[in-house]
């Protein structure tokens, strides 16, 4: 495990099995997400750093948390953002409980 600057309990989605992010009708494989954020996959749409857009977290235990995101990072091919209104801290155990159930343990990054 690495340490680093991470407040929050990650999830780090199995590659066969991932949360969706939803901007405008359009999905994007969600790599790992916390309370406060996540990293996303994208190889076409690369915004800028400090643009906020309205999406829609779609976790696989069914949950779904619309909420204002910023961009606070760019890569190629990811894109990381921070929420305005955060995921309760309910809901990102109940989709490690159900990442648990279909894949067994799972990598997760834990909590920094």
């Amino acid at each position: 495990m690495t340490v680093n600057q991470r407040q929050h309990f990650r999830i780090q989605y199995p590659t066969q099995e991932r949360a969706q992010l939803n901007v405008n009708g359009s999905l994007f494989p969600i790599i790992d997400l916390s309370q406060s954020g996540l990293k996303f996959q994208s190889d076409s749409h690369y915004p800028s750093p400090g643009q906020v857009f309205l999406m829609t977290v779609i976790m696989l235990h069914g949950y779904q948390h619309n909420t204002k995101m910023k961009v606070v990072r760019v890569e190629p091919h990811y894109i990381m953002m921070i929420f305005e209104h955060w995921i309760e801290k309910y809901y990102i155990e109940e989709e490690k409980n159900y990442l648990e159930k279909q894949h067994g343990k799972f990598s997760s990054a834990g909590v920094y």
